[in-house]
């Protein structure tokens, strides 16, 4: 038997109930919102599900040579802190394929996340 909690997954078979219990009410710190100009920046995705356990990473297309992209992160739809990252683009760093396979990945991500949303509706 498993519950489903942001993403993780608690097996109650294997672990005691005082322990899952402290593991539910302790909420992972996760991205509630991520804002940008989009005279500046298009198609930004980013991990929406799960916590931030492996790190925050967001991509998009830069329309113009800087933007300011906002991340809001928070607990349960509730947001604690907010932080801003300023993106430059960069001439002496080359255009790559990995890149657009980040963005890609994170982009195909988000539409089925977004097909199963509408599926369970």
């Amino acid at each position: 038997m498993a519950r489903s909690r942001a993403g993780d997954l608690l097996n109650l078979s294997s672990t005691t109930v005082e322990q899952a219990v402290q593991d539910i009410q302790q909420l992972p710190l996760q991205v509630i919102r991520v804002e940008a100009d989009t005279a500046a920046v298009e198609d930004l995705v980013f991990p929406s599900e799960g916590s931030l356990q492996q790190g925050l990473s967001f991509a998009g297309k830069l329309k113009q040579p800087e933007a300011e992209i906002t991340v809001h992160l928070g607990y349960n739809n509730t947001v604690s802190s907010t932080r801003r990252f300023i993106v430059r683009q960069s001439s002496t760093v080359r255009k790559t394929d990995q890149v657009k396979r980040l963005w890609a990945t994170m982009k195909i991500s988000e539409l089925e996340r977004s097909l199963k949303n509408s599926k369970n509706r």
